[in-house]
């Protein structure tokens, strides 16, 4: 019998994350979500209890959260950038899963917009981490 696909979405409110959610679905996986209803923030990382969720057997991390409330580009870093290395990292080293971050068409290093520039800065750090970046666009 075939292991059940376990899958974990980071960031579950935006259109984009509930189109994979049902993608997932449809191809049988199992998902597991956390968001802002669910008291998840990039402000606070740490909080996710790892030890809980990776017992599953998860396949895949989605990470989907972004905080486009930041109105400078200094509390987006420190909101988005340091929240998603910070969430990543809290991950242990030896039951880390397939991460894939939804990134945007914005992300560049010479953007004019600190989105754009933020973007660029993590998809950076998940490529360096072993992870996978989708730009949609």
């Amino acid at each position: 019998m075939e292991k059940e696909r376990l899958v974990l979405m980071v960031g579950k409110s935006s259109s984009v994350a509930r189109d994979i959610i049902l993608f997932e679905r449809s191809k049988g996986s199992v998902i597991l979500s956390v968001g802002r209803d669910d008291g998840f923030s990039l402000n606070q990382p740490a909080k996710m209890d790892w030890s809980k969720i990776l017992t599953k057997d998860v396949s895949v991390i989605y990470i989907a959260a972004w905080d486009q409330a930041c109105s400078t580009a200094e509390e987006s870093y420190n909101t988005n950038v340091k929240g998603i290395v910070s969430l990543v990292d809290t991950i242990p080293g030896d039951k880390r899963p397939n991460i894939i971050f939804i990134s945007s068409m914005s992300a560049d290093f010479c953007s004019m917009s600190f989105y754009g520039r933020h973007k660029a800065l993590v998809e950076t750090y998940i490529i360096e981490a072993g992870g996978i970046v989708v730009r949609l666009g």
